[in-house]
């Protein structure tokens, strides 16, 4: 590098630093990135276009021009580590069906409990757990069990889709092979869209537990059921705060 003349020295340095930051910027914020902002896309080409103006071997043009890959990659996988949250299992009471929330970072709540690594939230047959484990964020690892009066846990699925023959085509495309053929009867957890509970708390989640014949219901049905188990988990809720 000594024997680069001082502006060819400082084309390849800029080159080198333009491929490291963008490098860093997409794997530790989302390799995805790429696709919604054209900024580091352009960066990294600015900065390989940089090193093929240097002066050096076509060997180390080559080799700098690949250091995308290995800087994307593991920079990403740490990132990856660095957010990835707790892994949390739910128990939900066998025969509850409709929403369920889970409050995080009270004081009155129940003390954190733990299955090997994973945190352990057990609903009660209200449909509500009041917690003092602080919000988990992160990439989220959640399974979703029912839970009998014997202790008995029967595994349930996570839905993406509030309508079935979507996710029953994306079934097999986003979920394990071994998972069992979808039906409208099959009991999963849904995401709590715009659910009223948040409101309460915002150091909350919401899940609805049912099957897809819950959304061929009359929706003023639904609504209705909502709202009376938004004021149930409030008084709840509530009700723990005031008891310190």
């Amino acid at each position: 590098m000594a024997s680069l003349p001082k502006d060819r020295k400082r084309i390849f340095l800029s080159g080198v630093l333009l491929i490291v930051v963008f490098s860093l910027l997409v794997g530790l914020l989302n390799v995805g990135v790429l696709y919604m902002f054209g900024v580091p896309l352009i960066g990294l080409i600015v900065g390989v276009v940089l090193i093929w103006f240097a002066r050096i071997s076509v060997a180390s043009k080559f080799a700098f021009s690949l250091l995308p890959f290995p800087l994307i990659i593991g920079s990403f996988l740490v990132s990856l580590f660095l957010r990835t949250a707790e892994a949390e299992t739910f128990l939900i009471p066998s025969d509850y069906r409709g929403e369920v929330v889970v409050f995080y970072a009270e004081p009155c709540g129940e003390p954190p409990r733990y299955e090997g690594a994973n945190r352990l939230y057990q609903l009660s047959s209200e449909g509500v757990l009041i917690t003092q484990a602080t919000k988990n964020d992160g990439y989220l690892n959640r399974k979703f069990y029912l839970l009998d009066q014997n202790g008995v846990r029967v595994g349930m699925p996570q839905f993406s889709r509030q309508d079935f023959e979507t996710e029953k085509k994306e079934w097999g495309a986003y979920t394990h092979p071994a998972r069992p053929e979808l039906t409208k009867e099959t009991v999963g957890a849904f995401w709590a869209y715009g659910r009223e509970t948040y409101h309460a708390s915002k150091n909350s989640i919401g899940y609805i537990i049912e099957d897809y014949r819950w959304w061929d219901r009359d929706q003023k049905q639904r609504t209705v059921e909502n709202d009376a188990f938004t004021a149930k988990a409030k008084d709840l809720l509530q009700k723990c705060r005031t008891s310190e």
